[in-house]
């Protein structure tokens, strides 16, 4: 096979690097997940790793120090990692100085590091050391792996994903609430499996008190744990509410001006109350509760309603993402809009998107798209 692995198998084991990244997922904050590995000429796999948490080793040192038991010789050998390797001094020495160390002379990376601080950086350190660095084709799985970590950099906020279930007229509920269920079973199992693939996912106080949801992701992944975040200006949260079962943390947002004692109720039984601004009579500040959830690790964060959170992230264009669920049916003019709250004045102050896609599941279509208008 050559000195190191051909250019067919890059692609092979790039996947296999994004499998171990993802293990680390809504772990690793302020860092991003990062999956690496260590192929020997014949591709076999001498050392594999990710970058567990903050303050621990890198994926790629885990990998190397992995191959080196194995082998003392890795000339031969090539380096897969999902990201840029970092080239400055923090928790951990710079993973530049170790790649050099290890003699590899063949580097995939999968995107290049969104951090001012990198950026590209690495590479030429690399490359001037003679070593041969390739850009994967699977860049754009390497970049939405760091979506959120890419976000915090350049927006100041989590990567917010919106999701709604809606009919074929754009409901999201009957004129008296009724809701459950409008998508298929088939769509609620996709549904938990977008959950697990966020930290946090967050709703309104209107859906906690009429659904008592557990917002987990055990149809998927019953032992994933998340970030429950409530919107709820003047503390009506029951003490029992089932969202307290499987959560990393649970946090209710509210108006500051509520009493302590409301506050400490809730505290006393296990949620973060976190008190924020309003911007009207009854909206809280979506920016704050934004970067809160930063304290909170949270790099990604799955809006799912009801109708009037969907539409204060519209009307204040702080969201990146959509998933649109909708089912074949049709429940007419008094049911409820998906949007409340927001109107676009023009076909031009419409919210568009990008690199659409429709996935059928079940019953139902599952639209997602980028949008157009996020900040950059």
């Amino acid at each position: 096979m050559g000195e190191v692995l051909p250019h067919q198998f890059h692609e092979h084991f790039m996947k296999k690097a994004l499998e171990l990244a993802k293990k680390a997922k809504g772990n690793t904050h302020p860092n991003p997940p990062v999956g690496a590995l260590v192929v020997d000429k014949n591709g076999n796999i001498t050392g594999q790793g990710f970058h567990p948490k903050a303050g621990e080793d890198h994926a790629e040192v885990i990998a190397i120090n992995e191959a080196l038991k194995a082998q003392k010789d890795l000339s031969d050998c090539t380096l897969y990692i999902t990201l840029e390797p970092c080239n400055h001094q923090g928790k951990t020495p710079p993973c530049v100085d170790k790649i050099l160390e290890s003699k590899i002379k063949k580097v995939v990376v999968g995107c290049v590091d969104p951090n001012p601080l990198m950026s590209g950086k690495s590479i030429e350190i690399l490359k001037n050391n003679q070593i041969d660095v390739t850009l994967s084709s699977l860049n754009l799985e390497c970049e939405k792996l760091i979506r959120g970590f890419k976000s915090i950099i350049k927006n100041k906020r989590p990567f917010v994903t919106i999701k709604c279930a809606v009919t074929l007229d754009g409901k999201i509920s009957t004129d008296t609430g009724e809701s459950k269920w409008i998508t298929s079973h088939e769509a609620r199992v996709y549904a938990h499996k977008l959950r697990f693939e966020h930290d946090a996912v967050l709703v309104g106080i209107g859906t906690l008190l009429r659904d008592d949801p557990l917002l987990d992701a055990r149809l998927y992944d019953e032992n994933k744990q998340l970030v429950k975040a409530v919107l709820d200006p003047w503390l009506e949260t029951p003490v029992d509410a089932k969202l307290l079962t499987n959560a990393k943390e649970v946090i209710i947002f509210c108006d500051s001006i509520n009493p302590d004692e409301k506050k400490e109720k809730l505290q006393n039984c296990g949620f973060k109350v976190v008190p924020v601004d309003r911007v009207t009579t009854d909206e809280l500040d979506l920016n704050q509760i934004l970067q809160s959830l930063l304290n909170f690790k949270v790099q990604e964060v799955f809006v799912e309603g009801g109708s009037k959170v969907l539409g204060s992230f519209l009307k204040y264009n702080l969201f990146d993402q959509i998933n649109y669920f909708m089912a074949p049916k049709i429940l007419g003019q008094n049911a409820r809009n998906v949007f409340e709250g927001f109107t676009a004045s023009s076909l031009k102050n419409a919210f568009e998107f990008q690199a659409m896609t429709v996935k059928k599941v079940g019953s139902d279509f599952v639209f997602e798209g980028q949008n157009v208008h996020r900040p950059s």
